[in-house]
């Protein structure tokens, strides 16, 4: 008589095991760079609406007429800061307060930010005013109302960027992600705020 053979499969063979780890790394090699991509994203949207909401304030506080106690604001101004390395129009920080007639600073400064390394913001402007009075923008001091837009580029080096355009009347536009590619470099470093 003969006893049925009795098979006792108590696991995993190595082809298995080795089909189930391949499948894994397959995707992980699809999953790790779509989250990195991701998280860029997502971090610099927030920059540019970051950028765009800080930008809105100095225009909203020019607009409303809000004056400070000892002397008379004339205008919102919206600086933006190269660190010392970088080439002129790469930004890391800006910041916004009130200026009198003669451009001194009036008051606190409304927005202070320094950007998150390794973004930066990408523009030819050192700054630029929102007129008290007309609502009127005036780039880097000409005196000359703003005839025409101009675009700030939220910009992840090696990544992509996003502009925030404003306009001549103050208006504020954040624009759609671009894979247009950054002049700004890496490299991170300080900014002095005045």
């Amino acid at each position: 008589m003969k006893l049925p053979i009795r098979h006792n499969k108590k696991g995993f063979t190595l082809i298995e095991l080795v089909v189930v780890m391949t499948m894994m790394l397959l995707l992980i090699a699809f999953v790790v760079p779509q989250f990195r991509n991701f998280t860029r994203k997502r971090v610099l949207n927030e920059e540019a609406l970051k950028v765009t909401s800080d930008i809105e304030t100095a225009y909203s506080l020019a607009r409303s007429g809000v004056q400070d106690k000892t002397s008379s604001v004339d205008a919102y101004k919206f600086g933006l800061l190269k660190a010392a390395a970088d080439s002129a129009s790469c930004k890391r920080a800006y910041y916004s307060h009130a200026v009198n007639t003669s451009g001194t600073k009036v008051g606190d400064t409304i927005v202070k930010e320094e950007l998150e390394c390794p973004l930066v913001l990408e523009t030819t402007i050192g700054y630029f005013e929102f007129d008290s009075v007309t609502g009127q923008v005036v780039v880097d001091g000409s005196g000359t109302p703003l005839a025409s837009n101009f675009t700030i580029n939220v910009c992840y080096p090696g990544y992509g960027s996003i502009p925030v355009t404003v306009d001549s009347q103050g208006r504020v536009i954040k624009g759609n992600f671009t894979t247009t590619p950054c002049t700004c470099t890496t490299s991170c470093g300080g900014v002095t705020f005045p």
